[in-house]
């Protein structure tokens, strides 16, 4: 009996010391994993700030600004009438604007009566001949987009409006 004990003990010792051993294994390859991983972040993103800073520069400069939001769609409530040059005479539209920036649309609702002098101002200078086209509607979008961005940029606003859709389009 006395064997088997040390028998016993002996295997306990082997065991405990091939447990040892095989954690100081684990313990040697995860510092070296760290350390390679570090080594190899090192070199591949040090040293190259002057180089990156210019490439972002330069591409910032060719590529035009990118959306900074999902579409949003803005209301340009009530509705603006004005009387035209012509006949017909007056002119009712509902306006709604698209844009990919949702802090424009607060920026819209402050400048307000800025907005709406150059809209109103732009449709009595239109001739009913020519909005009774497709062409001369298209084309009144168009330079209604061209107002509200060019008030946007006037005041430092917020990016762009994307497009200027009529919600109706009334002539008398």
């Amino acid at each position: 009996m006395a064997d088997e004990k040390d028998d016993d003990l002996e295997l306990g010792d082997d065991a405990g010391t091939s447990k040892k051993k095989l954690i100081i294994i684990i313990a040697i390859a995860a510092v070296l994993l760290i350390g390679g991983g570090v080594a190899a972040w090192l070199l591949l993103s040090g040293g190259d700030e002057e180089e990156s800073e210019s490439e972002e520069t330069a591409v910032e400069e060719q590529a035009p600004a990118a959306p900074k939001g999902d579409v949003t769609y803005h209301d340009l409530a009530p509705v603006f009438v004005a009387n035209m040059v012509g006949k017909p005479r007056m002119l009712q539209l509902g306006l709604q604007v698209r844009m990919y920036y949702p802090q424009l649309a607060d920026f819209l609702k402050h400048n307000d009566p800025a907005l709406r002098h150059a809209i109103l101002n732009l449709m009595s200078a239109q001739d009913g001949q020519t909005l009774k086209t497709r062409e001369g509607k298209d084309q009144l979008r168009r330079q209604i987009k061209e107002e509200i961005n060019a008030l946007i940029g006037k005041y430092n606003g917020p990016g762009e409006v994307d497009e200027v859709l009529f919600s109706s389009f009334v002539m008398q």
